[in-house]
């Protein structure tokens, strides 16, 4: 007798191994920035941008600069480094600071993808909000914090959907964060991650599972004839 049931479990295993592709390609990020002026809005795209005017003659510009990552190797369902970010938070005048100075300030990322089969790019965008404190306060870091807007979330490599997600920051210690904090008078930098994870049953998938689930009734029912 055929046995359906080690049929059923070999294939969906196959069509499961099959369909998990291995991802390779590089990441690329520009600001896309809408600044306040006096003579109207202006809109700009940069890998980096300054701001502010100096309490003192010592203090120059704060700044903001993203770098994407090239030779990335992604796993499914596995946090992945999509960008590093290097915040220089100086002394500057409140009348200059981030949120006087921008109207909108947006991270763009691609991630531009290749595999045995197929290669591609997925966009997404993120707010980027920066929130300045009274530098004459004790405690006066600045944070940095990315809002994901991701309508579509979907992707699809080899014929295999995935769901894309922004993880948030990293600076070594367990998990993520979409905040970071940067002190004053000080510049380092920090990882933003994400991940991709599989849908579980892709629609070829699912289609085989239903055709199968006829077969069992089928043979069920020619056992009770």
């Amino acid at each position: 007798m055929f046995n359906f049931k080690l049929l059923f479990i070999l294939l969906f295993i196959n069509s499961y191994q099959v369909s998990a592709v291995a991802i390779t390609g590089n990441t690329t990020g520009a600001f896309l920035i809408t600044k306040n002026s006096s003579t109207g809005v202006t809109e700009s795209e940069s890998a980096s941008f300054e701001w502010g005017n100096g309490s003192s003659v010592f203090d120059g510009q704060s700044s903001l600069e993203v770098i994407g990552v090239k030779g990335l190797s992604i796993n499914n369902a596995q946090p992945f480094k999509v960008a590093e970010l290097t915040y220089t938070n100086t002394n500057i005048t409140s009348s200059s600071a981030f949120s006087s100075t921008f109207a909108n300030v947006d991270l763009a990322m691609s991630l531009n993808f290749d595999s045995s089969n197929s290669t591609g790019t997925y966009q997404f965008k993120s707010a980027i909000d920066i929130v300045e404190t009274d530098n004459s306060l004790p405690d006066s870091a600045d944070s940095v914090s990315v809002i994901l807007d991701n309508t579509n979330p979907f992707l699809s490599i080899d014929g295999q959907d995935y769901i894309f997600e922004l993880l948030g920051f990293s600076n070594g210690s367990p998990g993520f964060n979409h905040v970071f904090v940067q002190p004053e008078k000080s510049s380092s930098s920090v990882d933003l991650y994400a991940q991709i994870t599989a849908v579980p049953l892709p629609p070829a998938a699912l289609l085989f599972l239903t055709s199968l689930s006829g077969l069992f009734i089928s043979a069920n029912r020619r056992k009770k004839g």
